[in-house]
């Protein structure tokens, strides 16, 4: 998989699993210990995931795909952080 796509798919990952992470936190069923583990958990995949936010050297800053993905994955975090509030 070329470098782009392989990058676009890492975020695109962390996104979805930011996004429910955020779901699950809204519930009423989660219990708060859980979701606190749920974004311990997600704070450590978007962390070490590697290459990610940050594209390769390789690869056009300028691209607007990979903006964009990368703006929805920061707002999908900003969710997931906010938590039930």
């Amino acid at each position: 998989m070329p470098v782009r796509e392989r990058h676009l798919a890492r975020l695109f990952s962390v996104r979805q699993a930011a996004e429910a992470v955020a779901g699950l936190a809204r519930g009423e069923d989660a219990e708060a210990l859980r979701v606190a583990w749920l974004l311990v958990s997600l704070e450590s995949a978007h962390t070490w995931l590697p290459d990610a936010p940050e594209p390769p050297d390789s690869m056009d800053r300028e691209d607007s795909e990979i903006q964009d993905e990368a703006f929805q994955l920061s707002l999908a975090m900003i969710t997931a952080r906010g938590g039930r509030g």
